[in-house]
């Protein structure tokens, strides 16, 4: 089963990339990716109570720059301050011992946080630059797992404030 660890962006930064007319670009609608993984269905309730020893307090992220992955996928920038960092090295070692398959080498220290605005974009920029500049604060991380090939939320986890 295939798992996905993430955040979402604020309601406000949500509406923004909302207002463009966009293809989506996951099924999870709009987020930022921490950990994807691989294990078995088996073990979600020990990943689920592992991941709940996670503990963090509220951080802010700032929308950065826009970028291009690949030929033909946008997206927008997060800065990484070290708390997201460290929280995003605390999932990875939590789902590690669970996970099976091949790993992205875009984890670990070449994690680089963003938020996929569009797919089939015609590598134009400009239009999403009102998009940057804005910060906001990281309060929680989900975890989905794929079913049928949709990504459906099987746990949240909250920060310590």
């Amino acid at each position: 089963m295939k798992y996905l660890a993430y955040f979402l962006p604020s309601e406000e930064l949500s509406s923004k990339i909302n207002k463009y007319k966009r293809t989506e670009t996951s099924t999870i609608g709009i987020h930022t990716t921490l950990y994807l993984f691989h294990a078995d269905e088996k073990e979600e309730r020990k990943i689920i109570k592992d991941l709940e020893k996670i503990r963090f307090k509220n951080f802010d992220v700032i929308t950065t720059s826009l970028d291009n992955f690949g030929e033909d996928i946008t997206v927008l920038r997060l800065s990484k301050p070290k708390e997201l960092q460290i929280l995003h090295e605390g999932i990875i070692r939590t789902c590690n011992p669970y996970s099976f398959g091949e790993q992205s080498p875009y984890f670990g220290e070449n994690y680089n946080p963003h938020i996929s605005l569009s797919k089939n974009s015609n590598r134009e920029n400009t239009i999403f630059e009102d998009l940057l500049g804005i910060s906001y604060s990281l309060h929680s991380f989900n975890l989905a797992k794929k079913s049928e090939g949709i990504f459906k939320k099987v746990a949240e986890f909250q920060s310590i404030r």
